[in-house]
């Protein structure tokens, strides 16, 4: 129920899932996410098989990887014929805003970022010559092993309790593993003798598990980022990588 200021009242558990800057967060600690020095450009070809066959044929219905320190295109084929262009560049989490580009103006942000990968593959490219669309993004991240002090009544889930970079490639399904543990948590608690004093306890368990899941993905995809920053040669480190995910 709600008050005429649009207060809600009338309720016993707080679910925290509301994002990266989640203001549920802010009830178990004052922990903000940093800026992770990575920006991301999310570009797509729709119908990418007829739209840019070459493209269409170089990911093979799969996910494709290029990278050099500081930047790398991430082209992903997805279930509806479209192939979604992640492009990322270490840049200052305000970028973009710096630009002064029109966000309406497709051609001229794609000349900006292909100036930004100028000598790449010709083949790579032209990800971004045949892509529609951009969002622009700055990756923030809490950092690794962040945890809090359980607090009866609340919790978080998804990017409010780990929000990440995604070169792991798991934050959602991190998330929705989440949410699936919560709820047999508050199912558990709420068929129980005693409720109240059981759902407590379930959500202290369920959390204590977020913290473990949270951590090693979190670990894995912080190593990945550190692709971006690294200064040698980066294939004595690729393998390793690989290896990782």
């Amino acid at each position: 129920m709600s008050n005429c200021q649009g207060i809600e009242t009338g309720f016993d558990f707080i679910v925290g899932a509301e994002g990266a800057w989640s203001k549920t967060r802010k009830l178990v600690s004052d922990q903000t996410p940093n800026y992770s020095r990575i920006f991301s450009i999310s570009f797509e070809i729709p119908n990418a098989k007829e739209t840019a066959p070459e493209c269409y044929k170089l990911t093979n219905c799969r996910s494709l990887f290029s990278y050099t320190a500081s930047r790398a295109i991430m082209p992903q084929y997805l279930g509806d014929g479209s192939i979604e262009v992640g492009v990322y560049i270490t840049q200052p989490h305000d970028w973009a805003e710096n630009l002064s580009l029109n966000t309406q103006n497709i051609e001229a942000i794609k000349k900006v970022i292909l100036d930004e990968f100028e000598g790449w593959a010709p083949e790579l490219l032209q990800f971004i010559r045949h892509s529609q669309n951009a969002e622009f993004r700055p990756l923030y991240m809490l950092p690794v092993g962040w945890t809090w002090e359980n607090r009866p009544g609340v919790t978080l889930i998804g990017d409010a309790a780990h929000v990440m970079t995604p070169f792991a490639g798991q934050g959602v399904n991190l998330g929705m593993q989440d949410a699936m543990m919560l709820s047999r948590a508050i199912i558990k608690g709420a068929n129980s003798p005693a409720p109240k004093d059981a759902l407590s306890n379930e959500i202290k368990s369920f959390e204590k598990d977020l913290f473990i899941r949270a951590k090693e993905t979190a670990t894995l995809t912080n190593d990945l980022r550190t692709m971006f920053f690294f200064s040698g040669l980066l294939r004595s480190v690729i393998e390793q990588v690989v290896l990782r995910k």
